[in-house]
């Protein structure tokens, strides 16, 4: 067996802090630039500003084009790419150890200094929009930001991260250079470093590579509490194949307690083939082919939610039998061969992606961002096993609730030819 391998954090005098793991045993590396910053820090005028800089960080630096720097990750083997989440956005990059330095030039010089060319931004602007359009046409990813959309109305978090054909096109050069000279400060940025790489090589190579302005102070995030509210059916006709179902309950958040016991209840309920939607819907009823639970958990705040796809004749009994087996989470206590499955699977997802560095990387920069400091996987694990089906019950009771339990419904009226 191999000795544990734990993290370790540095932060320099401008605030940029580096946490990094170093695991001897394989040959590459992921390097991670985590900025305290999304779709949640953004005025509704503002609506999918970070994610646009996602893209424009890719167009051009101060020094390189886009076509440059595509090449230069390339001529080393490198994978690079970046995702904007409701509170962050990450650019990352892998390659082998030997050109970790190199990396971490590159990918310091496009994160620290972009260009922000107007010419840049009237083309990626176009991209984006095709971008949103490809989203509408797909149902499933479109009923997840309706459901967000309602499920924290009037707060920032109802804001789809990329924002919307309007909102976008509305974004001026000024909004995004004042958005990116706002939360693009040491202070609000992390750099997370997973393989073989010591961490005295990524502290020197963050202080050479991530020149970011620290002339002023970050700015704040804008994530204002979360209204509760009060849940019901939404149903809206679409033009799809298909029927798609979205029922959602708000949870406390990542800073939780419960938030292992969230994960628990989860792959039980929805995440497995095994799971109660999974046989009752699929195997017992036919009524599906696609049909899970998800959790998702922000800084304060989250969701269990539950989709189906099913045919529009099929509808209302799917969201019975959803309706159904929620009530059997608040009403009974799970036995503890279904727990102990549960367990079992959470508990393998967390070993198996911390053997993927991109993933230890990121479990790395969630870790320090959210909590301030790096839980071992060992301790996350003991909670897990920690967890009883007093918890699960009391979860449910508590807010999985029928009042707070929001339904929103695509429902096909045509292309099928089935009357409804």
């Amino acid at each position: 067996m191999q000795p544990a391998v734990y993290a370790q954090k540095t932060v320099l005098a401008n605030g940029l802090r580096i946490v990094s793991e170093y695991v001897p045993t394989v040959a590459s590396f992921a390097l991670g630039a985590w900025v305290n910053a999304g779709s949640r820090d953004e005025t509704d005028a503002l609506a999918g500003t970070a994610h646009f800089i996602e893209h424009l960080i890719f167009r051009r630096s101060r020094r390189h084009s886009a076509r440059a720097i595509a090449a230069a990750f390339e001529d080393i083997g490198a994978y690079t790419n970046a995702f904007t989440t409701k509170e962050h956005t990450c650019f990352y990059a892998r390659a082998l150890g030997k050109h970790f330095r190199k990396c971490a030039a590159l990918l310091g010089e496009i994160v620290s200094q972009p260009a922000f060319h107007p010419a840049d931004i009237e083309k990626e602007r176009n991209v984006i929009i095709e971008e949103i359009k490809g989203y509408d046409d797909e149902p499933e990813e479109r009923i997840f930001d309706e459901a967000e959309s309602k499920l924290f109305a009037g707060n920032s978090l109802a804001h789809p991260i990329a924002g919307s054909a309007e909102s976008v096109s509305a974004l001026s050069a000024e909004d995004i250079v004042a958005f990116y000279r706002s939360y693009y400060r040491p202070e609000n940025i992390v750099i997370a470093v997973a393989g073989n790489i010591s961490h005295d090589e990524a502290v020197a190579a963050a202080e050479a590579y991530f020149k970011f302005d620290a002339t002023a102070n970050a700015a704040k995030a804008q994530r204002t509490p979360i209204a509760n509210i009060p849940g019901g059916r939404v149903t809206e006709p679409k033009q799809f194949q298909q029927s798609h179902i979205v029922t959602a309950a708000r949870l406390e958040g990542a800073d939780s307690p419960d938030r292992f016991a969230y994960s628990v209840l989860n792959a039980a309920f929805g995440d497995g083939m095994s799971s109660r939607l999974y046989q009752r819907l699929r195997e017992r009823s036919a009524l599906a082919y696609t049909v899970y639970s998800t959790v998702q958990l922000m800084s304060d705040c989250g969701l269990l939610a539950v989709y189906a796809g099913v045919d529009a004749r099929n509808t209302d009994k799917a969201l019975r039998c959803i309706a159904e087996e929620t009530d059997k989470l608040r009403d009974t206590a799970m036995n503890r061969k279904e727990i102990a499955r549960a367990k079992e699977q959470v508990k393998t997802g967390i070993v198996m992606g911390l053997e993927d560095m991109s993933s230890r990387m990121n479990y790395l920069a969630k870790s320090e961002i959210e909590e301030g400091g790096f839980e071992p996987a060992e301790i996350a694990l003991e909670k897990i096993d920690a967890v009883e089906a007093s918890d699960i019950l009391r979860i449910a009771q508590t807010r999985i609730v029928p009042e707070t339990i929001l339904e929103l419904v695509f429902r096909s009226h045509g292309n099928n030819g089935y009357a409804i």
